[in-house]
């Protein structure tokens, strides 16, 4: 749900911006955007072994539930 919300505010705004800022810029801007999210995502690290997932299955919990997108360690 997130990211769809994310996708329909960024893309309301971008088309207003349209009209007063030139495309190459934008797209510059959105690109950025990008890279930072990619490299935010490749500092996640979920335990997926077999123990977690039958953990996750039989408790009803999800794996990668305590995964913080800002910290380097799992919260706890």
């Amino acid at each position: 749900m997130p990211f769809a919300l994310g996708i329909v505010v960024t893309a309301t705004v971008a088309g207003r911006a349209m009209t007063r800022i030139q495309p190459r810029i934008i797209a510059g801007i959105g690109t950025l955007l990008a890279a930072f999210s990619m490299a935010m995502f490749s500092r996640l690290s979920v335990d997926d072994g077999p123990a977690a997932a039958a953990l996750a299955a039989t408790g009803g919990t999800t794996v990668g539930g305590n995964v913080s997108y800002w910290a380097r360690c799992s919260r706890t």
